[in-house]
């Protein structure tokens, strides 16, 4: 690719030739919006001693040692490269070809002001898309002010009021997206009827929200974030068999040992599928393992809060959840934008790097935060082995980042945020 944009400035004389046949190159997907933008560079001529030409064969040559250190980047992603990179002196070069956004669409994001649609909106922003995301009040300021201190979120980020529970409530926010992002989902701890608390909003939310889609004729994917819980909760797998997208969970299981959230999790996918299949729509599902990483909103969800109460010496909950996989928040994020622009991605997707005993974790943890109060023993539960087969999206590029470095970046951010005091200087003898 970084070759074939050499090429083309070499033999166009105009950025609007460059740019049409840079279009044709591309196939015709987003890009054939940018026919709207090529009368803007009708009269910029490419001389051979022209700066921007110069600036585009350096970034040529970034892109390829890029390549050669095993960092590839899509034709997409790497024309984005070269927009952001312009220099401020050619910002209205800039501007002209991200006009409107168009360049990668708009795409919806539902439960925005959560911990994992957070990050994800960071992420599309940062790509260059323009959001439109679903928040059920508008006016909780606290809740959404994180959204909007996001870069590029004055520009290209809309806040729509949605409500799971209410039908055609997400038609507004759906209509004119090429993509939706389905992130929302219940996490309430049921007190009499986990049923009406956590299953019907869960189901009837996915379902309200796919009901939308269906009515948009400019959708081309939905993402649904579903669980890993969704795959491994089950009494008859093998454990030598590492679980991979072909297994489910078992809702007689879940519902024998009220795992509501695994329950949830399963029924709502399941249903999204029957509902995606017969009403042709083009359904991708990413199956995250627990989540760990920076909180962008100030207020801890469930998840954040459970690694919180490990990190400060409390066992019961890290005791109840035994063996576990974990991934880095920003990794789960950018797993549903690939399984979003690739257009070869289709069924489901497990997202988890690294499947640890809550001992073996403890351990670790221990060892590189010395200062933090956290556990070393737990309660015995009796938990299958198992391991995460993910060589389905790591084959679409994605790599990992390590058990250390999402809980660097989590304790960093939770010192940073107030929830843990800050750690002891490092003191040198002399």
């Amino acid at each position: 690719m970084a070759d074939d944009i050499m090429c083309e400035f070499e033999r166009h004389k105009t950025a609007q030739a460059m740019w049409i046949a840079l279009k044709d190159k591309f196939g015709g997907t987003s890009t054939t919006k940018l026919r709207r933008l090529t009368i803007k560079f009708d009269t910029y001529k490419l001389k051979p001693n022209n700066p921007m030409k110069q600036h585009l064969r350096e970034m040529a040559n970034m892109i390829r040692e890029l390549k050669e250190a095993g960092h590839v980047l899509s034709d997409e992603q790497q024309v984005q490269a070269v927009i952001r990179s312009l220099p401020a002196s050619w910002e209205h070069m800039k501007e002209a070809m991200a006009y409107a956004g168009e360049f990668k669409g708009r795409v919806c994001v539902t439960g925005a002001s959560g911990f994992l649609a957070s990050w994800l909106i960071k992420r599309l922003l940062s790509s260059g898309y323009h959001v439109t995301a679903t928040v059920r009040d508008l006016g909780n300021e606290k809740k959404l002010q994180h959204l909007q201190k996001l870069e590029g979120a004055k520009e290209r980020l809309r806040l729509v009021k949605a409500d799971l529970m209410v039908e055609g409530s997400f038609d507004d926010a759906i209509m004119g997206c090429t993509g939706v992002f389905h992130t929302a989902s219940p996490v309430l701890k049921p007190s009499s009827d986990p049923k009406e608390e956590i299953l019907k909003p869960a189901i009837e939310g996915t379902l309200n929200v796919l009901r939308s889609c269906g009515k948009s004729k400019s959708l081309r994917r939905v993402v649904l974030t579903s669980s890993s819980s969704a795959a491994r909760v089950r009494d008859d797998f093998d454990p030598n068999v590492p679980i991979d997208e072909s297994s489910w969970s078992s809702t007689q299981l879940c519902d024998k040992l009220e795992i509501w959230y695994a329950l949830s999790k399963t029924m709502a996918e399941r249903a999204a599928w029957d509902f995606c299949r017969d009403n042709g729509i083009d359904l991708v599902t990413v199956l995250p393992s627990f989540v760990i990483g920076p909180s962008l909103p100030p207020q801890l969800c469930s998840t954040a809060s459970d690694v919180l109460g490990l990190l400060q010496g409390e066992s019961e909950k890290f005791g109840w959840h035994g063996r576990m996989g974990y991934v880095h928040i920003d990794d789960v994020a950018l797993c549903h934008i690939l399984v979003y622009e690739n257009e070869a991605a289709s069924g489901r997707y497990l997202c988890s790097s690294t499947v640890l005993d809550n001992h073996d974790l403890a351990a670790l943890l221990a060892l590189r935060f010395p200062w933090l109060p956290i556990p070393t023993r737990f309660e015995k539960h009796d938990r299958p082995y198992y391991e995460l087969n993910t060589s389905k999206i790591r084959n679409l590029g994605l790599k990992f980042r390590s058990v250390e470095e999402m809980f660097d970046d989590c304790v960093l951010s939770l010192e940073q945020q107030g929830h843990l005091p800050p750690r002891p200087a490092i003191t040198t003898s002399t």
